[in-house]
Protein backbone atom coordinates (compact mmCIF):
# COMPACT_ATOMS: atom_id res chain seq x y z
CA UNK A 1 0.00 0.00 0.00
CA UNK A 2 1.67 3.41 -0.79
CA UNK A 3 1.98 6.12 1.47
CA UNK A 4 1.28 9.33 1.88
CA UNK A 5 4.06 11.65 2.88
CA UNK A 6 2.30 15.54 2.81
CA UNK A 7 4.91 18.52 3.46
CA UNK A 8 3.12 22.00 4.36
CA UNK A 9 5.13 25.16 3.34
CA UNK A 10 6.80 25.77 -0.38
CA UNK A 11 10.08 27.96 1.04
CA UNK A 12 13.50 26.05 1.21
CA UNK A 13 12.79 23.83 4.13
CA UNK A 14 9.79 22.64 2.97
CA UNK A 15 11.25 21.97 -0.98
CA UNK A 16 14.42 20.22 0.92
CA UNK A 17 12.01 18.13 2.95
CA UNK A 18 10.10 16.88 -0.38
CA UNK A 19 13.07 16.37 -2.32
CA UNK A 20 14.81 14.37 0.46
CA UNK A 21 11.56 12.34 0.92
CA UNK A 22 11.39 11.15 -2.67
CA UNK A 23 15.21 10.22 -2.41
CA UNK A 24 14.91 7.99 0.38
CA UNK A 25 11.34 6.46 -1.11
CA UNK A 26 13.06 5.71 -4.15
CA UNK A 27 16.20 4.11 -2.69
CA UNK A 28 13.82 2.28 -0.46
CA UNK A 29 11.61 1.62 -3.08
CA UNK A 30 8.81 2.75 -1.36
CA UNK A 31 6.71 4.36 -3.56
CA UNK A 32 5.74 7.47 -1.50
CA UNK A 33 3.22 9.50 -2.86
CA UNK A 34 4.97 12.52 -1.83
CA UNK A 35 2.63 16.18 -1.68
CA UNK A 36 4.13 19.52 -1.12
CA UNK A 37 1.39 21.80 -0.15
CA UNK A 38 1.91 26.06 -0.76
CA UNK A 39 -0.49 28.68 0.37
CA UNK A 40 1.11 30.57 -2.53
CA UNK A 41 1.73 30.92 -6.40
CA UNK A 42 5.28 30.03 -6.52
CA UNK A 43 8.20 28.08 -4.51
CA UNK A 44 10.99 29.68 -2.50
CA UNK A 45 9.15 31.63 0.56
CA UNK A 46 10.97 34.43 1.00
CA UNK A 47 13.78 33.61 -1.72
CA UNK A 48 13.38 35.52 -4.73
CA UNK A 49 14.40 37.05 -7.95
CA UNK A 50 13.20 39.15 -10.09
CA UNK A 51 15.12 40.27 -13.86
CA UNK A 52 14.63 43.92 -14.77
CA UNK A 53 16.31 46.83 -16.87
CA UNK A 54 19.19 44.16 -17.00
CA UNK A 55 18.94 43.92 -13.15
CA UNK A 56 19.15 40.87 -10.90
CA UNK A 57 16.84 42.02 -8.08
CA UNK A 58 17.28 39.80 -4.82
CA UNK A 59 13.68 41.01 -2.51
CA UNK A 60 15.02 38.21 -0.19
CA UNK A 61 18.65 36.45 0.90
CA UNK A 62 20.77 37.37 -1.92
CA UNK A 63 23.93 34.82 -0.54
CA UNK A 64 24.57 31.26 1.46
CA UNK A 65 27.01 30.63 3.63
CA UNK A 66 29.65 27.93 2.59
CA UNK A 67 30.99 27.07 5.92
CA UNK A 68 27.83 25.56 6.60
CA UNK A 69 28.21 22.81 4.09
CA UNK A 70 24.37 21.49 3.72
CA UNK A 71 23.36 24.86 1.20
CA UNK A 72 25.95 24.16 -1.12
CA UNK A 73 25.22 20.44 -1.59
CA UNK A 74 21.88 21.56 -1.83
CA UNK A 75 23.05 23.15 -5.16
CA UNK A 76 25.37 20.49 -6.00
CA UNK A 77 21.98 17.88 -5.87
CA UNK A 78 20.20 20.30 -7.77
CA UNK A 79 22.39 20.56 -10.89
CA UNK A 80 23.40 23.97 -9.88
CA UNK A 81 27.09 23.64 -9.40
CA UNK A 82 27.93 25.60 -12.58
CA UNK A 83 25.96 28.53 -11.79
CA UNK A 84 27.58 29.60 -8.21
CA UNK A 85 29.53 32.15 -8.24
CA UNK A 86 31.40 33.79 -5.19
CA UNK A 87 32.32 37.17 -4.47
CA UNK A 88 34.01 40.15 -5.82
CA UNK A 89 37.74 39.54 -3.81
CA UNK A 90 39.12 43.17 -4.23
CA UNK A 91 36.03 44.06 -2.46
CA UNK A 92 35.69 42.48 0.36
CA UNK A 93 35.05 45.09 3.01
CA UNK A 94 32.17 46.82 5.03
CA UNK A 95 31.52 49.88 6.12
CA UNK A 96 29.41 51.31 9.47
CA UNK A 97 27.45 54.76 9.04
CA UNK A 98 28.13 56.85 12.20
CA UNK A 99 27.06 60.99 12.22
CA UNK A 100 26.52 61.01 8.36
CA UNK A 101 29.39 59.23 7.27
CA UNK A 102 30.78 55.68 6.00
CA UNK A 103 33.37 54.30 8.27
CA UNK A 104 35.70 51.37 7.01
CA UNK A 105 35.33 48.03 9.68
CA UNK A 106 38.41 47.95 11.34
CA UNK A 107 40.67 45.41 9.83
CA UNK A 108 40.29 41.83 11.91
CA UNK A 109 37.23 42.85 13.55
CA UNK A 110 35.20 39.45 13.57
CA UNK A 111 31.51 40.44 14.41
CA UNK A 112 31.69 41.71 17.80
CA UNK A 113 35.89 41.79 18.92
CA UNK A 114 38.92 42.32 17.01
CA UNK A 115 41.34 39.56 15.96
CA UNK A 116 44.15 42.51 15.43
CA UNK A 117 45.37 45.15 18.06
CA UNK A 118 46.51 48.00 15.98
CA UNK A 119 43.52 48.79 13.60
CA UNK A 120 41.47 48.71 16.69
CA UNK A 121 43.71 51.24 18.08
CA UNK A 122 43.45 53.40 15.25
CA UNK A 123 40.32 53.76 14.00
CA UNK A 124 38.38 56.77 14.20
CA UNK A 125 34.87 54.69 15.56
CA UNK A 126 35.81 54.33 18.99
CA UNK A 127 37.32 56.95 21.31
CA UNK A 128 40.34 56.37 23.17
CA UNK A 129 38.49 55.89 26.48
CA UNK A 130 36.55 53.24 24.49
CA UNK A 131 39.54 51.38 22.84
CA UNK A 132 41.08 51.09 26.00
CA UNK A 133 38.26 49.63 27.51
CA UNK A 134 37.75 47.24 24.28
CA UNK A 135 41.75 46.26 25.63
CA UNK A 136 39.96 45.37 29.13
CA UNK A 137 39.00 41.80 27.93
CA UNK A 138 42.23 40.70 27.63
CA UNK A 139 42.59 40.72 31.33
CA UNK A 140 39.05 40.32 32.65
CA UNK A 141 38.49 37.18 34.18
CA UNK A 142 35.28 34.79 32.44
CA UNK A 143 32.23 34.80 32.85
CA UNK A 144 29.76 32.39 34.61
CA UNK A 145 29.84 29.37 32.56
CA UNK A 146 26.24 27.99 32.71
CA UNK A 147 22.91 29.48 31.32
CA UNK A 148 22.36 32.02 28.57
CA UNK A 149 23.19 35.29 27.50
CA UNK A 150 22.24 38.46 25.24
CA UNK A 151 24.61 39.83 22.70
CA UNK A 152 24.43 42.93 24.59
CA UNK A 153 25.13 41.73 27.66
CA UNK A 154 28.37 39.57 26.78
CA UNK A 155 29.79 42.40 24.96
CA UNK A 156 29.47 45.23 26.92
CA UNK A 157 31.32 42.85 29.72
CA UNK A 158 33.86 41.77 27.76
CA UNK A 159 34.56 44.63 25.51
CA UNK A 160 32.46 47.92 26.48
CA UNK A 161 29.71 50.43 25.63
CA UNK A 162 30.99 51.14 22.50
CA UNK A 163 32.28 48.19 20.78
CA UNK A 164 28.73 47.25 20.83
CA UNK A 165 26.99 50.11 19.93
CA UNK A 166 29.18 51.15 17.18
CA UNK A 167 29.89 47.93 15.45
CA UNK A 168 28.74 44.78 17.12
CA UNK A 169 25.19 45.44 17.60
CA UNK A 170 25.18 46.79 13.55
CA UNK A 171 27.04 43.85 11.98
CA UNK A 172 24.63 40.94 14.01
CA UNK A 173 21.90 43.12 12.97
CA UNK A 174 22.29 42.75 9.81
CA UNK A 175 21.75 38.76 10.06
CA UNK A 176 19.30 38.71 12.65
CA UNK A 177 17.38 41.49 12.74
CA UNK A 178 17.29 41.72 16.53
CA UNK A 179 17.19 43.82 19.51
CA UNK A 180 21.09 42.66 20.61
CA UNK A 181 19.76 43.03 24.62
CA UNK A 182 17.45 40.18 23.82
CA UNK A 183 19.37 38.29 20.82
CA UNK A 184 20.77 34.87 22.91
CA UNK A 185 24.13 34.46 22.24
CA UNK A 186 23.99 30.61 22.78
CA UNK A 187 21.80 30.23 20.15
CA UNK A 188 23.58 32.43 18.20
CA UNK A 189 27.28 32.74 18.11
CA UNK A 190 27.87 30.18 20.88
CA UNK A 191 31.54 30.26 19.43
CA UNK A 192 31.97 33.50 21.76
CA UNK A 193 31.68 32.23 25.08
CA UNK A 194 33.62 29.02 24.09
CA UNK A 195 36.72 31.55 23.37
CA UNK A 196 36.30 33.30 26.14
CA UNK A 197 35.59 29.66 28.71
CA UNK A 198 39.01 28.68 26.42
CA UNK A 199 41.18 31.82 26.00
CA UNK A 200 39.63 33.64 29.38
CA UNK A 201 39.83 36.42 26.40
CA UNK A 202 37.72 36.93 23.33
CA UNK A 203 40.35 38.78 21.45
CA UNK A 204 43.20 36.46 22.30
CA UNK A 205 41.14 33.65 21.55
CA UNK A 206 40.33 35.12 17.77
CA UNK A 207 44.09 36.01 17.92
CA UNK A 208 45.05 32.33 18.67
CA UNK A 209 42.37 31.16 15.91
CA UNK A 210 43.88 29.76 12.83
CA UNK A 211 41.38 31.35 9.69
CA UNK A 212 40.51 35.42 10.92
CA UNK A 213 38.13 37.63 8.25
CA UNK A 214 39.93 40.75 7.03
CA UNK A 215 37.05 42.89 7.64
CA UNK A 216 33.71 41.78 9.10
CA UNK A 217 31.71 38.51 7.97
CA UNK A 218 34.01 35.89 6.11
CA UNK A 219 32.74 37.33 2.64
CA UNK A 220 34.77 34.91 1.08
CA UNK A 221 32.70 32.22 2.19
CA UNK A 222 29.58 33.71 0.96
CA UNK A 223 27.91 32.59 -2.57
CA UNK A 224 25.21 32.94 -4.67
CA UNK A 225 23.86 31.78 -7.90
CA UNK A 226 24.54 33.44 -11.39
CA UNK A 227 20.78 33.84 -12.14
CA UNK A 228 19.85 34.70 -8.86
CA UNK A 229 19.31 33.11 -5.80
CA UNK A 230 15.56 32.61 -7.04
CA UNK A 231 16.60 29.73 -9.43
CA UNK A 232 17.65 27.39 -6.74
CA UNK A 233 13.88 27.48 -5.70
CA UNK A 234 12.34 27.01 -9.06
CA UNK A 235 15.08 24.50 -10.15
CA UNK A 236 14.20 22.47 -6.34
CA UNK A 237 10.41 22.47 -7.90
CA UNK A 238 11.02 21.28 -10.75
CA UNK A 239 12.89 18.75 -9.68
CA UNK A 240 10.21 16.56 -7.86
CA UNK A 241 8.14 14.55 -9.48
CA UNK A 242 5.34 15.90 -11.61
CA UNK A 243 2.19 16.96 -9.43
CA UNK A 244 4.52 16.95 -6.15
CA UNK A 245 4.50 20.79 -5.35
CA UNK A 246 1.01 22.28 -5.24
CA UNK A 247 0.65 25.75 -4.81
CA UNK A 248 -2.57 27.35 -3.85
CA UNK A 249 -2.85 25.45 -1.20
CA UNK A 250 -3.17 27.44 2.02
CA UNK A 251 -3.45 24.78 5.32
CA UNK A 252 -6.00 25.52 7.92
CA UNK A 253 -5.81 22.85 10.39
CA UNK A 254 -4.09 19.08 10.98
CA UNK A 255 -6.18 16.95 12.74
CA UNK A 256 -5.81 12.90 13.59
CA UNK A 257 -8.59 11.26 10.57
CA UNK A 258 -9.19 8.12 13.57
CA UNK A 259 -8.02 7.77 17.02
CA UNK A 260 -4.84 9.19 18.65
CA UNK A 261 -1.55 8.58 16.63
CA UNK A 262 -3.44 7.72 13.31
CA UNK A 263 -2.95 9.13 10.06
CA UNK A 264 -3.46 12.90 10.04
CA UNK A 265 -6.02 14.97 8.10
CA UNK A 266 -4.71 18.04 6.65
CA UNK A 267 -7.80 20.60 5.90
CA UNK A 268 -7.63 23.57 3.76
CA UNK A 269 -10.05 25.99 1.90
CA UNK A 270 -11.59 23.11 -0.35
CA UNK A 271 -9.49 20.47 -0.08
CA UNK A 272 -8.28 17.31 2.49
CA UNK A 273 -5.66 15.17 2.51
CA UNK A 274 -5.18 12.78 4.66
CA UNK A 275 -1.24 11.46 5.29
CA UNK A 276 0.86 8.79 6.83
CA UNK A 277 3.22 11.43 8.07
CA UNK A 278 3.35 15.30 7.79
CA UNK A 279 6.03 17.93 8.04
CA UNK A 280 4.95 21.89 8.99
CA UNK A 281 7.62 24.22 7.19
CA UNK A 282 6.62 27.21 8.24
CA UNK A 283 6.71 29.75 10.72
CA UNK A 284 6.53 28.80 14.00
CA UNK A 285 3.25 30.90 14.94
CA UNK A 286 1.67 29.65 11.78
CA UNK A 287 2.52 25.74 12.58
CA UNK A 288 1.02 26.87 15.97
CA UNK A 289 -2.25 28.00 14.23
CA UNK A 290 -2.19 24.94 12.33
CA UNK A 291 -1.73 22.26 15.27
CA UNK A 292 -4.13 24.10 17.89
CA UNK A 293 -6.82 21.61 17.65
CA UNK A 294 -3.91 18.63 17.95
CA UNK A 295 -2.00 19.92 20.97
CA UNK A 296 -2.74 23.60 22.95
CA UNK A 297 0.79 22.94 24.30
CA UNK A 298 3.01 22.53 21.70
CA UNK A 299 0.97 25.20 19.87
CA UNK A 300 1.99 27.13 23.05
CA UNK A 301 5.11 26.93 22.90
CA UNK A 302 5.43 27.58 19.34
CA UNK A 303 3.64 31.14 20.21
CA UNK A 304 6.53 31.85 22.47
CA UNK A 305 8.89 32.24 19.21
CA UNK A 306 8.64 36.13 18.15
CA UNK A 307 9.17 37.36 14.70
CA UNK A 308 9.95 40.60 13.07
CA UNK A 309 8.53 42.07 9.96
CA UNK A 310 11.83 42.60 7.08
CA UNK A 311 11.74 44.75 3.62
CA UNK A 312 13.94 44.74 0.94
CA UNK A 313 14.04 48.36 -1.57
CA UNK A 314 16.38 47.80 -4.28
CA UNK A 315 17.81 50.88 -6.21
CA UNK A 316 19.44 51.54 -9.02
CA UNK A 317 21.58 54.10 -10.11
CA UNK A 318 23.62 55.70 -12.72
CA UNK A 319 27.07 54.86 -11.20
CA UNK A 320 28.33 58.54 -11.82
CA UNK A 321 25.45 59.37 -9.67
CA UNK A 322 27.19 57.97 -6.52
CA UNK A 323 29.60 60.01 -5.33
CA UNK A 324 30.86 57.24 -3.14
CA UNK A 325 33.97 54.98 -4.02
CA UNK A 326 31.68 51.25 -3.21
CA UNK A 327 34.80 50.01 -3.04
CA UNK A 328 33.27 47.23 -0.40
CA UNK A 329 29.73 44.79 -0.09
CA UNK A 330 27.87 47.96 1.59
CA UNK A 331 27.31 49.10 5.11
CA UNK A 332 25.70 48.50 8.00
CA UNK A 333 23.53 51.14 10.75
CA UNK A 334 23.45 50.89 14.35
CA UNK A 335 20.22 51.44 15.99
CA UNK A 336 21.86 54.30 17.85
CA UNK A 337 21.68 56.52 14.72
CA UNK A 338 17.83 55.90 15.16
CA UNK A 339 17.30 55.51 11.34
CA UNK A 340 14.81 52.50 9.75
CA UNK A 341 17.41 51.20 7.30
CA UNK A 342 19.70 48.68 9.39
CA UNK A 343 21.78 48.11 6.28
CA UNK A 344 22.66 48.63 2.56
CA UNK A 345 23.99 46.27 -0.22
CA UNK A 346 26.34 47.36 -2.98
CA UNK A 347 24.52 44.62 -5.24
CA UNK A 348 26.61 45.71 -8.46
CA UNK A 349 29.66 45.14 -6.66
CA UNK A 350 29.25 42.10 -4.04
CA UNK A 351 28.29 39.56 -7.09
CA UNK A 352 29.81 39.73 -10.81
CA UNK A 353 26.64 40.78 -13.66
CA UNK A 354 23.69 42.29 -11.15
CA UNK A 355 23.63 44.88 -12.73
CA UNK A 356 24.31 46.99 -16.83
CA UNK A 357 28.25 48.20 -16.67
CA UNK A 358 27.83 52.13 -15.95
CA UNK A 359 25.25 51.80 -13.08
CA UNK A 360 25.42 51.09 -9.44
CA UNK A 361 22.51 48.67 -7.58
CA UNK A 362 22.07 49.36 -4.20
CA UNK A 363 19.72 46.97 -1.30
CA UNK A 364 18.37 48.54 1.28
CA UNK A 365 17.26 46.55 3.90
CA UNK A 366 15.16 47.29 7.02
CA UNK A 367 13.21 45.25 9.93
CA UNK A 368 13.88 44.53 13.89
CA UNK A 369 13.43 48.29 14.57
CA UNK A 370 10.71 50.88 14.68
CA UNK A 371 8.24 48.00 13.13
CA UNK A 372 5.04 49.96 13.79
CA UNK A 373 6.08 52.93 12.18
CA UNK A 374 8.18 52.33 9.56
CA UNK A 375 6.13 49.29 7.80
CA UNK A 376 2.77 50.99 8.30
CA UNK A 377 3.84 53.54 5.07
CA UNK A 378 2.77 52.62 1.77
CA UNK A 379 5.51 50.82 -0.61
CA UNK A 380 6.04 54.59 -2.36
CA UNK A 381 6.29 56.32 0.79
CA UNK A 382 8.47 53.21 2.35
CA UNK A 383 10.71 53.03 -0.87
CA UNK A 384 11.26 57.20 -0.66
CA UNK A 385 11.77 57.04 3.28
CA UNK A 386 14.78 54.49 2.16
CA UNK A 387 16.07 56.18 -0.28
CA UNK A 388 16.63 59.61 1.45
CA UNK A 389 18.85 57.34 4.11
CA UNK A 390 20.86 55.26 1.25
CA UNK A 391 21.45 58.70 -0.59
CA UNK A 392 22.37 60.62 2.19
CA UNK A 393 24.95 58.16 3.33
CA UNK A 394 26.47 57.77 -0.03
CA UNK A 395 25.74 61.60 -1.27
CA UNK A 396 23.54 60.58 -4.14
CA UNK A 397 21.42 63.58 -5.19
CA UNK A 398 20.07 62.10 -8.84
CA UNK A 399 16.64 60.45 -9.19
CA UNK A 400 16.74 55.92 -9.20
CA UNK A 401 16.45 54.58 -12.29
CA UNK A 402 14.34 51.86 -11.31
CA UNK A 403 13.09 51.09 -7.34
CA UNK A 404 11.65 47.71 -6.47
CA UNK A 405 10.18 47.14 -2.48
CA UNK A 406 9.81 44.08 -1.08
CA UNK A 407 8.25 43.40 2.04
CA UNK A 408 8.28 39.90 4.20
CA UNK A 409 5.62 39.97 7.38
CA UNK A 410 6.72 38.55 10.56
CA UNK A 411 9.28 36.65 8.71
CA UNK A 412 12.22 37.11 10.75
CA UNK A 413 12.36 34.70 14.37
CA UNK A 414 13.66 36.10 16.77
CA UNK A 415 16.34 34.03 18.86
CA UNK A 416 15.86 35.46 21.85
CA UNK A 417 17.74 34.59 25.68
CA UNK A 418 16.26 31.18 26.54
CA UNK A 419 15.80 30.41 22.85
CA UNK A 420 17.68 27.23 23.09
CA UNK A 421 15.84 25.61 25.80
CA UNK A 422 12.66 26.67 23.99
CA UNK A 423 13.78 24.51 21.44
CA UNK A 424 14.21 21.53 23.50
CA UNK A 425 11.11 21.83 25.26
CA UNK A 426 9.03 21.52 21.46
CA UNK A 427 11.10 18.53 20.68
CA UNK A 428 10.18 16.99 23.58
CA UNK A 429 6.53 17.62 23.22
CA UNK A 430 7.03 16.68 19.68
CA UNK A 431 7.59 13.40 20.84
CA UNK A 432 4.22 12.76 21.58
CA UNK A 433 3.76 12.98 18.17
CA UNK A 434 5.63 10.56 16.32
CA UNK A 435 4.24 11.38 12.52
CA UNK A 436 4.56 15.03 12.91
CA UNK A 437 7.63 16.98 12.13
CA UNK A 438 8.36 20.88 12.44
CA UNK A 439 11.14 22.24 10.49
CA UNK A 440 12.15 25.93 9.19
CA UNK A 441 14.43 28.66 9.90
CA UNK A 442 12.79 29.53 13.89
CA UNK A 443 14.22 26.60 15.58
CA UNK A 444 18.46 26.15 15.09
CA UNK A 445 19.63 28.27 12.28
CA UNK A 446 18.16 31.37 10.35
CA UNK A 447 20.19 30.84 7.19
CA UNK A 448 19.56 29.11 4.11
CA UNK A 449 21.75 26.07 4.94
CA UNK A 450 20.08 26.14 8.56
CA UNK A 451 16.85 25.78 6.45
CA UNK A 452 17.86 22.78 4.15
CA UNK A 453 19.74 20.86 7.25
CA UNK A 454 16.29 21.35 8.62
CA UNK A 455 14.32 20.46 6.00
CA UNK A 456 16.18 17.28 4.94
CA UNK A 457 16.38 15.92 9.11
CA UNK A 458 12.08 16.28 9.35
CA UNK A 459 12.22 14.17 6.16
CA UNK A 460 14.53 11.07 8.02
CA UNK A 461 11.98 11.63 11.10
CA UNK A 462 9.09 11.35 8.77
CA UNK A 463 11.00 8.01 6.99
CA UNK A 464 11.65 6.55 10.53
CA UNK A 465 8.53 7.02 12.07
CA UNK A 466 6.24 5.69 8.92
CA UNK A 467 8.97 2.39 8.71
CA UNK A 468 7.95 1.64 12.39
CA UNK A 469 4.32 2.35 12.10
CA UNK A 470 4.34 -0.02 8.70
CA UNK A 471 7.36 -2.37 8.77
Amino acid sequence: MSRTMAVVGGGVTGLACALRLTEISREKGAGWDVALLESGKRPGGVIATEKEKGCILESGPDALFTEKPWGVEFLKKLGLESEIIGTRAGFRKSFVFRRGRLHPVPEGFYLIAPSQLLPLMTTPLFSLKGKLRALGDLFLPAGPSNGDESLESFVTRRLGREVHDRLAQPMVAGIYSSRSSELSLKATFPRFLELERKYGSVIRGLMSAKRVPSRGPRYSLFVSLSGGMGSMAEKAAASLPAGTFKPGHAVKSLRYAGGKGSALEIAGDGFRLTADAVCLALPAYASADVIRGLSADLAGELDGIPYHTGATVNLLYGRRDVPHSLDGFGYVVPETEKLSVTGCTFSSVKFPGRAPEGTALLRAFAGGRDESGFFSLSDDDLAVAARREVEKALGIRAEPLLVRVARHPKSLPQYRVGHLEKAARIEERLREFPRLALAGNAYYGVGIPDCVRSGEQAAERMAEAVSRLFP
